[in-house]
This record gives structure tokens, sequence and C-alpha cells, in this order.
């Protein structure tokens, strides 16, 4: 399973912050069910504005998506919706799509992030159902695999 990390989640993991904890259940799991972590170059990018250069070698154990794919439909119409809406600034919203595109375009299979615009963007495309939040993830996990789940209880 191909998992795109957002850029919040990356910067939570990189710099230990608040919601450490989430994030290093997050990462127990993926290593659990032998997941590829992916980052996208748009989030390199955003990451170079706020942790130092030394801290980058965290990042050595994620795959990069580094090829740029063509522009999925759903996301060139929103992209034209919120241009022509002009009250919001497209260029805030670019890199959230980027990450977006990766998922519509089956280049990975879901994204994980706290961003609370990226899921109402991924609703308004209609993948969201592959975008989860740290909790949701956990939670879907510890369902579908029980059987890897050390907190689990008697199954009722």
């Amino acid at each position: 399973m191909k998992i795109l990390l957002g850029t919040d989640i990356l910067l939570y993991y990189i710099k230990n912050l608040d919601m450490s904890e989430g994030v290093s259940i997050l990462f127990t799991w993926l290593e659990r069910i032998k997941a590829k972590p992916y980052v996208d170059v748009s989030s390199i990018a955003i990451l170079t504005h706020f942790i130092t250069l030394d801290s980058f070698k965290e990042l050595n154990r994620f795959n990069v998506l580094k090829s740029l794919v063509p522009k999925a439909n759903p996301i060139l119409t929103i992209e034209q919706q919120i241009v022509s809406s002009k009250d919001r600034n497209i260029n805030l919203l670019r890199p959230l799509l980027a990450q977006l595109n990766y998922l519509a375009c089956n280049e990975v299979d879901l994204l994980i992030t706290e961003n609370k615009e990226t899921h109402v963007l991924a609703t308004k495309i209609g993948i969201d159902d592959h975008v989860y939040s740290i909790e949701e993830f956990i939670e879907r996990m510890c369902v579908e695999h029980r059987d890897l789940d050390d907190t689990r209880g008697v199954a009722i």
C-alpha cells in the first residue's frame, strides 16, 4: 500500500511537535502493515521554510514522488472553480491540490493529513474516502488488522 503523507504530518514527525504520540502510532501502523510512506516534492519545498537542512535526513525513510503527473479532470475543475470565485487564493491551495492529484491519478492509495482544507477539497473532488486523519487511519487499521493490534480487546 502506498501512503502519501501530508506536509503537516511530515512537519509533526520531523519536529516532534504536539501530535508526536499520534504520529508515532501512525508510523508504527505503517510498519506493521508494511505500507510504503511517500512524500511529494511540493511538501519538501514547503518544509524548507520550517526546518533546517540537517532535519531533512529524517526524510530518508520515505519514498519521494518525483514525477509530475498530468492533472486529473476533477483537480482541473476544482482549480477553475477556485480561480473564478476569487474569494480564495489558488496559490495557497496548489500544494494541497498537488497531493490530491497523486491520489486522483492512482499514484498513491491513501493520503494522511490533518489539514481540514485538504479534507474539504477531497470531498468536493469525490476522493474523500481515500483521505484520512491520523485518528481515522489508526481506527481503520485497528479494524482491518485486528491480528496486528497490540491494544485489541475481546472481539464481541
